[in-house]
């Protein structure tokens, strides 16, 4: 008997814990960009962004290696090789909306201000974004989907990849997963 409250009392235990969980990461974040170089169009992506994602403040914090971007582009990938100091692209936003993650909702669209930042230079962006709920049974998830532009000269790319357009586009699809 006493082995069975002692199980009960630990199951109860994680599955509390199970429910009060406030952040989620995740390491397989889908970023897109797209740009030229010399006038070629590119289009580069990564399965690499590093997403957190707190709950309660709906802040949402990433960073992406620019030296793992997915590319089949030489010129790109030697201009990137040859900087030796650190090219993390840092982001920091709070969705903007009502609880989104407690259960099923409509879609919802909202601009979503976005602080980029690279070395020691940072601006601020607006992605037009949206989350459509996707059912799950047991968790409860969203897909956020982001998009907009920014100018390279910003974060100081134009200074690191010669030829470089001087504006870049930007798209972010990620699950938001949440259990409950």
């Amino acid at each position: 008997m006493k082995q069975k409250v002692i199980s009960f009392i630990y199951l109860s235990l994680l599955v509390f814990s199970v429910q009060s969980q406030s952040s989620f990461m995740t390491k397989k974040g889908h970023l897109k960009i797209v740009t030229k170089i010399d006038n070629q169009e590119i289009t580069i992506e990564s399965h690499d962004l590093e997403l957190f994602l707190n709950y309660t403040t709906k802040e949402m914090r990433g960073v992406l290696d620019l030296n793992k971007l997915i590319d089949d582009n030489p010129k790109l990938s030697s201009y990137l090789k040859k900087t030796e100091a650190p090219l993390m692209i840092h982001f920091l936003g709070i969705i903007p909306t009502n609880d989104f993650m407690s259960g099923p909702h409509e879609l919802m669209t909202f601009n979503w201000p976005l602080k980029l930042t690279l070395q020691n230079k940072s601006f601020e962006i607006n992605l037009k974004s949206s989350l459509v709920h996707v059912e799950g049974g047991y968790l409860t998830s969203c897909r956020l989907s982001a998009f907009g532009e920014f100018r390279a000269a910003n974060l100081g790319l134009n200074d690191l990849i010669p030829g470089l357009d001087s504006i870049i586009a930007i798209q972010i699809i990620q699950t938001l997963l949440k259990n409950y």
